[in-house]
């Protein structure tokens, strides 16, 4: 199942529970893939400027250690790199967890779609 709508908008503002800092200093003690990718090719953005993206992504930036990024490889809404892209990039939204409701996407994302369909499909 895959809603999708290939919108960009997961790749225009994106929360991390994490700092810049802890980010480079992972990669100091040597931990490769999705913390390098993020600080070779994401910038990190102002709470404002994600906001007018994703309004859901606000109440993240309440939590300490919160930062906002997006992605410089997008072009238009299409990722520049699709088929290598990471880890980090493959598993949006649900991160190897089974889908749930609160998911940071937008509800314009086709995520909310497969969300409220999975959830009436275990009610039926």
């Amino acid at each position: 199942m895959s809603g999708c709508k290939k919108c960009g908008m997961c790749c225009r503002a994106i929360v991390l529970p994490f700092t810049r800092d802890e980010l480079e200093h992972r990669v100091q003690e040597g931990i490769t893939g999705d913390p390098v990718f993020i600080l070779v090719n994401w910038e990190e953005i102002s709470q404002i400027e994600a906001y007018q993206v994703n309004g859901h992504l606000t109440h993240w930036g309440e939590l300490r250690g919160s930062s906002f990024w997006r992605c410089k490889l997008l072009i238009g809404n299409r990722c520049s790199i699709h088929k290598e892209s990471p880890r980090v990039c493959k598993a949006y939204p649900w991160y190897d967890n089974a889908p749930h409701y609160d998911a940071l996407y937008s509800p314009r994302c086709g995520f909310q779609s497969d969300v409220k369909a999975l959830f009436k499909e275990a009610r039926s």
